[in-house]
């Protein structure tokens, strides 16, 4: 059998175990696409038949929230490409108006380091953008940039005394990225973003900030829900300064394309490509194989007699959750994303939290199997699982 045969016949098990997890949990939307050597295998929509938040014909829009930051360190990186700016450059002389001083670790922190989260500024982002609980408290009104420029200058002293080996997240210093980008190029965010990055590679199914009108009839505009039953208050789509750390939308076929042109070279010059993920450090102290790139996730494809990793983002913000990732083995890129961050209750009660991400890995694993068996290695046998405990 083909590898393309292989392929569609394992994704057909793949649709009717995630069609049947769906239902079971209520989610009243989701959608999965499947890309391979930059063709879709499977595009597809699922919609709970009781829901009525999509038409029939529409392609559903979701809010990407977090990777919202890969769009932005790509929007970056084609200015570093095109000399425009260092790629060595510390933020205290792009932004010189923060008064980091340039003997400090926070004064020597490059454009890169913000880009994977390396830049000891993840304490101000708890004083600006999370509560209690560590839940965010984003504005309701765009954030001027002068505003945010004032809440990091005047935070400054809360940061980490030294940077760490590990990944100290922070939307502050991506939204700082996003300043960095205006100033370097002389247009906004948003214009920059889509006349020189998506829109001259074909990628109009994705946008940095949602306008109801630039969007053809056929898109449609889900609603989140933090579960079946709870619709989200809504998020401003507009948030101004943090824009580039929040603020995009796209169908789950606008971002498959985007994670499939970026991490499989056609987006960016070689060597920038590779550098996404050369330089890529721990999430976490206790897993060192969980790793941030600039501007992607590391995470390893469990289960498989050799080690392998998928490279991409995942999304959790305003009752939508989802997760893309391009696999480099088998040149293959997959996006699920649902409306729903929880599950309905079940009969004990319980609702289980959507876990799109280990969903997505499993399937990457199956296809790993797949080939190993080929090769008469034992091939894993991955539990393609979209709730968690």
């Amino acid at each position: 059998m083909r590898s393309d045969e292989t392929i569609h016949s394992l994704l057909e098990d793949v649709d009717c175990s995630l069609a049947a997890q769906l239902k079971k949990g209520g989610a009243p939307v989701a959608s999965l696409v499947v890309r391979r050597n930059g063709t879709d295998l499977v595009h597809k929509v699922y919609r709970n038949a009781l829901d009525r938040t999509v038409s029939g014909c529409a392609e559903p829009l979701f809010r990407i929230g977090s990777q919202s930051k890969t769009l932005t360190v790509a929007a970056l990186i084609t200015l570093i490409d095109r000399g425009i700016v260092p790629r060595t450059a510390p933020i205290c002389d792009l932004l010189p108006e923060l008064g980091f001083k340039a003997n400090t670790p926070i004064g020597r922190a490059t454009i890169l380091q913000l880009a994977r989260h390396q830049s000891i500024l993840g304490r101000i982002d708890a004083l600006l953008l999370r509560g209690r609980g560590g839940q965010y408290r984003l504005p309701r009104r765009p954030w001027r940039a002068e505003e945010l420029l004032d809440a990091v200058t005047k935070g400054r002293w809360n940061v980490s005394p030294r940077a760490r080996p590990f990944c100290e997240y922070s939307d502050v210093g991506i939204a700082l990225l996003g300043l960095i980008i205006e100033r370097a190029s002389g247009m906004s965010y948003d214009r920059y973003v889509r006349t020189r990055v998506l829109r001259p590679n074909g990628l109009v199914s994705l946008r940095p900030i949602y306008r109801e009108a630039e969007w053809p009839p056929r898109h449609e505009l889900l609603t989140g829900h933090y579960n079946p039953a709870r619709p989200s208050q809504g998020t401003p789509f507009d948030l101004g300064a943090l824009n580039p750390s929040f603020s995009a939308v796209a169908s789950a076929g606008g971002s498959a394309r985007f994670y499939d042109s970026l991490l499989a070279g056609r987006l960016l010059s070689p060597w920038m490509t590779a550098s996404l993920t050369a330089a890529a450090i721990p999430l976490w102290p206790e897993r060192e194989d969980y790793r941030y790139g600039l501007g992607v996730i590391e995470l390893p494809i469990e289960g498989v007699p050799t080690p392998q990793n998928c490279y991409g983002h995942l999304c959790i913000f305003a009752g939508f959750c989802g997760f893309t990732a391009y696999h480099p083995l088998s040149r293959t890129t997959i996006s699920l994303f649902l409306n729903t961050m929880m599950s309905h209750e079940d009969a004990d009660g319980c609702s289980r939290r959507a876990n799109p991400a280990g969903f997505v890995r499993a399937i990457f694993a199956k296809i790993a199997g797949r080939a190993a068996a080929q090769q008469g290695w034992a091939a894993p046998r991955p539990r393609l699982s979209l709730w968690r405990s």
